[in-house]
C-alpha cells in the first residue's frame, strides 16, 4: 500500500520523524519508498537482521505500529 501512497504524492518530500539515528533515517526513507527489508539490506550493505532491528527502532521512535502508519505519518508532517 505504501507504494501507492507515494506514487499519488510523489512531488512531496517526506518528513522523517525526529530522534532517529542517521542509519534509522536512511531506513525510514527507504521504507517510505516501499522497500522490503531485503531491498533495504542490499541498498545499505547490511544484514536483514540489522535492517529488522532498525525498522523496529524507527517504528517505535515514530510511535507507530506499522510501515503503512509510518508512511502516513511522514506524509502528514509534510508542510
Amino acid at each position: 500500500m505504501s507504494r501507492l501512497v507515494v506514487l499519488a504524492v510523489d512531488d512531496r518530500e517526506p518528513s522523517v520523524p525526529e530522534g532517529l539515528t542517521e542509519a534509522e533515517r536512511a531506513v525510514a526513507l527507504l521504507l517510505f519508498s516501499g522497500c522490503t527489508n531485503d531491498q533495504i539490506a542490499v541498498a545499505r550493505g547490511v544484514s536483514e537482521r540489522t535492517v529488522a532491528k532498525q525498522v523496529s527502532a524507527v517504528l517505535q521512535k515514530a510511535g507507530v505500529a506499522s510501515r503503512t502508519e509510518l508512511v502516513v505519518r511522514m506524509l502528514g508532517q509534510v508542510g
